[in-house]
């Protein structure tokens, strides 16, 4: 599946989002996913994080998230956002890159519709309150212990 575009849709570092809003701190949690956004960039690929929460939450404890990321789309910058296929396919248009040349890392079912529905590769991740078997029964395509594992597949 090469050249691999990634998406990570909430990823390595949404459960956390919700975590830091409450106590206003990442609790270096983010220096993870600075790392393998980081490592990812090595090669040339093409990262973009979607989410449906909203950008200032987002910057609220990721504020250099556009060093890291390609692109990142919030709820506000996308009419329809995931499971909605709209919000993967407005983030790869904004990257010059095709549907089926992507694939979306998430750790919930809905990251897993939404890269199905838009025609991407589905991979989860198990960092999240998702399970093995409900990512597979929502169509991943292949399941990684944490999103670092990718780097393995590349």
């Amino acid at each position: 599946m090469s050249p691999l575009e990634l998406s990570i849709a909430g990823g390595p570092f949404l459960p956390r989002l919700q975590l830091s809003r409450k106590t206003g701190s990442s609790d270096g949690y983010f220096s993870s996913t600075k790392t393998l956004l980081a490592e990812l960039k090595k090669p040339s690929i093409k990262t973009e994080i979607i989410t449906r929460d909203c950008r200032a939450a987002v910057l609220q404890v990721f504020p250099d998230i556009e060093l890291y990321a390609d692109a990142t789309l919030t709820r506000e910058d996308s009419q329809n956002v995931k499971p909605h296929p709209g919000h993967l396919q407005k983030a790869l248009g904004i990257l010059g890159v095709s549907e089926k040349e992507a694939a979306m890392i998430g750790d919930h079912p809905t990251d897993i519709m939404t890269a199905r529905q838009a025609g991407s590769c589905a991979v989860g991740v198990l960092t999240g309150s998702a399970d093995e078997k409900s990512l597979r029964a929502t169509g991943a395509d292949l399941i990684l212990a944490n999103a670092f594992a990718i780097l393995g597949h590349i």
